[in-house]
């Protein structure tokens, strides 16, 4: 809700590269017309971290890395609607004018994904699949199962499930090659 009060309706002025070494932090540059004063705001991403406003920010590359460039190509000049968590978990989804969204999970190792109307991924900064779905280019994002309240985790649960190098959660996953642990 605070950053919809700053950020809802304003335009997509720029993206940026928020460190030299990696795409996992990425600034966007908004700029919005309150009272007929324009303001600017620059919106931090830190996936799998957090997402919060910063009041200046000074260009840390010459040239943008793919993930910057590609969400230039598609969000730029577009303006913002209102940012939406998806369930209960610590999913965002930015939405332009476009119809484009971008959806910032704050969780695990954290991800950036970019999609169309339909929630096909155009854009992903990190591969996975766990036993429900598969996130990669040319796939839906699984809005309907991640915006689901029952795949929160039950905060009573205490085992484990493990699908080797794919996925660990609290949740009961089902399959051959899922292993049991008595906590998580």
């Amino acid at each position: 809700p605070a950053l919809n009060k700053i950020l809802d309706g304003s335009y997509l002025v720029q993206v940026y590269d928020g460190a030299m070494d990696d795409t996992k932090t990425i600034i966007m540059k908004f700029r919005n017309k309150v009272d007929g004063i324009t303001k600017i705001y620059y919106l931090l991403i830190e996936s799998g971290i957090r997402v919060h406003t910063i009041d200046e920010f000074v260009s840390v590359r010459k040239n943008p890395s793919g993930c910057v460039s590609k969400l230039r190509k598609e969000l730029g000049k577009r303006r913002l609607f209102p940012i939406k968590q998806i369930g209960n978990d610590r999913i965002i989804d930015l939405q332009f004018s476009n119809d484009r969204h971008l959806i910032l999970e704050l969780y695990d190792k954290g991800n950036i994904v970019l999609t169309d109307d339909n929630y096909d991924i155009l854009f992903v900064t990190r591969v996975y699949e766990n036993s429900e779905f598969k996130l990669d280019v040319g796939f839906k994002y699984p809005i309907n199962i991640l915006g689901k309240k029952d795949y929160e985790l039950d905060r009573d649960l205490v085992k484990g499930y493990l699908i080797n190098k794919k996925d660990f959660c609290g949740k009961e996953l089902v399959g051959s090659n899922v292993v049991e642990f008595e906590n998580i």
